[in-house]
Order: C-alpha cells, then structure tokens, then sequence
C-alpha cells in the first residue's frame, strides 16, 4: 500500500481510494507453505521455489489487476503470473467452446 501515494485529494477521497486499493490487492494470495508446498487445482501436492498464488477471479485479474500488480508490485508479479499458469497445468485442461447457436 505504501508503494502508491495520492496527492491533491481530499480525506474521504483519499481514504476511499487506498480502501478500494487493499480490496484491489486482496487476491489472490499466498497459498504455499514455507517449504514451497502447496495444493494444487487438482487436489495434488505440488512444490515450487517461488510462492503460489490462489484466490482467482481470471477475468478482473487480467483486465485490471495484474497490470496494476505488475507496475506497483513487480516483485509478486512473476510468482503471480507462474501461479496462473499452473492452473492450465493442474486445473482445467479445455477452455469453453464459444456457441455457434443461441442458447434456447
């Protein structure tokens, strides 16, 4: 939070916006233990040299927050950005199919 300073504002606006900053970087969050172990999407124990990172919502990270995580927090944006591969590699192995025809 100390990595981003508001300038020119008033209290309410700034408290405002360092409040919807911390909601911002609430997630996703640290999953390992301190031995790089941590649970994998598909329930199996995994270890990593880097922390992992959980708590997903992929579209709002990819639109908003990863690029404010890369800039603020470039530090937490390589683990993060690992993390987010892991889940094709331990999740979900198809993407959805786009409709060709209206749901009815």
């Amino acid at each position: 939070m100390q990595r981003i300073s508001v300038s020119g504002a008033d209290e309410p606006k700034k408290s405002l916006f360092y409040s919807l900053l911390y909601r911002a970087i609430q997630s996703p969050y640290n999953t390992s233990e301190p031995d790089g172990t941590y649970r994998a999407n598909d329930g199996s124990l995994q270890k990593s040299k880097e922390p992992y990172y959980n708590g997903w919502s992929v579209w709002d990270n990819y639109k908003t927050q990863l690029p404010l995580i890369s800039l603020a927090y470039p530090d937490r944006f390589k683990p993060i950005a690992h993390s987010l591969a892991q889940l094709y590699l331990y999740g979900k192995k198809t993407m959805p199919q786009r409709r060709s025809h209206p749901i009815q």
